[in-house]
């Protein structure tokens, strides 16, 4: 009676940790299949102009996003900076935020074309939220796709590197992890977070099917920061100011799956 009564409690403080929306905006859309224990959700401002879609495979379905080239993502995205992108792409969706400090993440995930560009992110932790602004709130953890490499990044613990820290994700020590590798095959992937302190943290990934084992430089989130997870797609536009000649070139499309989204603590 006291262990059912234990797992009841629980289960509803860790329910209740979920509870909190990044917005609870009127129009937000959510997405869950029945094999994961959290749902992702849109931003009713979102400007999508892109295709996230349910599809089926061997008998089971995956979301898939589709990204195409030469349009920003949302309003903040377009905004005109001296140098760097012209705008930002994105078509991406988010948990929500939590509080119970959940520490493994686990998904599956299969690109299906694309993936050219530079620094393409498909997974996030973020931090942001009405504590923390825009500028402060960098995410503290990050994979993407940079020149055809797999990298994740990191925020500098010590903030001496504003735009944080990028490493190659390696494949057994034996070499990066390659474009060719992840397009067109699932693969796992076991992202673990420890909390050194209300500041630092460390994060590891983990991929059977990639032979990925690898603990990176910590990280740093700001202490008014709650995490959430975003998957999708994200990447600077192609056209840079600083580069006049590139101002007509546009990323190719891009599209991905994802399947099998837990969240939960190691505790």
């Amino acid at each position: 009676m006291r262990l059912g009564l234990a797992f009841l409690i629980s289960m509803v403080t860790f329910t209740s940790a979920w509870a909190q929306s990044l917005g609870d905006k009127p129009g937000e859309k959510s997405y869950k299949d029945a094999d994961w224990n959290v749902p992702l959700w849109t931003w009713n401002d979102h400007l999508h102009g892109q295709d996230i879609e349910w599809v089926d495979y061997n008998g089971d379905k995956a979301l898939q996003f589709t990204l195409e080239g030469g349009k920003p993502g949302i309003a903040d995205d377009n905004k005109k900076q001296a140098y760097g992108p012209m705008f930002r792409e994105r078509n991406e969706l988010h948990t929500k935020r939590y509080n119970s400090d959940p520490r493994i993440i686990e998904f599956k995930f299969k690109m299906i074309k694309g993936w050219r560009g530079h620094h393409e992110s498909f997974f996030q932790v973020h931090s942001h939220n009405t504590k923390c602004t825009q500028q402060e709130a960098k995410p503290p953890f990050m994979l993407h796709l940079h020149k055809g490499t797999l990298r994740a990044q990191t925020f500098d613990e010590h903030r001496k590197v504003p735009k944080g820290r990028t490493f190659i994700v390696v494949e057994n020590d034996s070499g990066p992890v390659t474009r060719k590798q992840l397009l067109g095959s699932w693969h796992d992937v076991k992202i673990t977070s420890k909390h050194l302190d209300k500041n630092r943290i460390s994060y590891s990934v983990k991929s059977e099917s990639l032979g990925i084992n690898q603990t990176f430089p910590n990280s740093y989130m700001l202490s008014c920061g709650i995490p959430f997870v975003k998957l999708g797609i994200f990447r600077p536009s192609k056209a840079n100011w600083k580069h006049p000649q590139s101002l007509k070139k546009i990323n190719k499309t891009s599209v991905i799956q994802f399947d099998d989204l837990k969240i939960y603590s190691n505790k």
